[in-house]
């Protein structure tokens, strides 16, 4: 499965919103995700374009490669939460563990990526 950026990207957002609706005690997370949507605009970009370079940052840190497979990707993303956990002081400790630690939950990441059509 090749992953482009921007594919990786609404992924990510799909997935951390799921976790969120799920659970809303998730910490900043709720704010994160209003940074990060890409459906306020018609380009499907992240409302924050500083979280979109961000994002392209970590995605090219993973693999040099234009494209990445699912595991890269997931492992983006916990780097992209780790990051934002440590620079910018959002409380999202309790989901980089359980991205780190879960294997069900990335069952649900596989889940998302199907459902984003990779």
């Amino acid at each position: 499965m090749r992953i482009t950026c921007k594919k990786g990207f609404l992924a990510m957002f799909y997935f951390l919103e799921e976790m969120y609706f799920n659970d809303t005690s998730q910490g900043d997370l709720g704010a994160l995700l209003g940074d990060l949507n890409p459906n306020l605009f018609s380009d499907g970009m992240s409302a924050d374009i500083a979280a979109w370079r961000d994002w392209e940052g970590i995605f090219a840190q993973v693999n040099t490669n234009t494209f990445l497979n699912s595991q890269e990707v997931y492992q983006a993303v916990e780097k992209f939460l780790e990051m934002y956990q440590s620079q910018y002081g959002f409380n999202i400790t309790r989901i980089i563990e359980e991205i780190k630690n879960s294997n069900k939950l990335f069952e649900k990441w596989e889940q998302v990526i199907d459902k984003v059509g990779i």
